[in-house]
Order: structure tokens, then sequence, then C-alpha cells
């Protein structure tokens, strides 16, 4: 078990690999160089993920960023999409 934090091969993303101890209660210490990384402080929330075989620990900022960017590239039209639904529902109203 290696306590080194060192970047992975060099990427498009930025990858970092080290081992850590999960104590009986489920406990991992996310180590300093990975929690400087990411900007990660103490006493902050988080979410995480279990994608596949694979467990994402992110900050709410940067999931709601990721949210916000997949969002972006899905919408296709240009414009509010507050302004959007605001005119959607004063046309339902009008034919009742």
């Amino acid at each position: 078990m290696t306590n080194k934090f060192e970047p992975a091969a060099a990427s498009s993303r930025r990858t970092f690999s080290q081992c850590v101890h999960m104590d009986r209660a489920g406990r991992v210490v996310v180590p300093a160089g990975i929690r400087k990384a990411l900007n990660i402080w103490d006493e902050q929330d988080l979410t995480i993920t279990l994608e596949d075989d694979c467990i994402r620990l992110q900050t709410i900022d940067a999931g709601l960023k990721r949210i916000r960017e997949i969002a972006r590239h899905k919408r296709k039209r240009s414009g509010s999409i507050v302004d959007e639904f605001i005119a959607e529902r004063r046309a339902e109203a009008a034919q009742d």
C-alpha cells in the first residue's frame, strides 16, 4: 500500500490514485492531496454516487455544475426555459 499522492498517467481529466483504509464503521479518510485538488474543506457536504463498480465523491457545487452542463447540452432551443414554461402554462389556462 502506498501513501504517496501522485497523478496517474496523463489524460484530459485529472486522475489520482491512492490506497486508503476503511475502518469497521465504513469510514474512509480522503487524503489531503485529493481534498486540496478538489477544494474540499472541513465540515463540507458531499454527494457520493455508485457508478458501476466505482464510487464518485463530489462537492454539491461540482454536482450542480455537472448537471447544468448536461442540461445545457440537452437543450436545443435558445431563450429562457422559465419564460417558455410560463408561456405554456398561460396557453393552457387560456384553453380552459
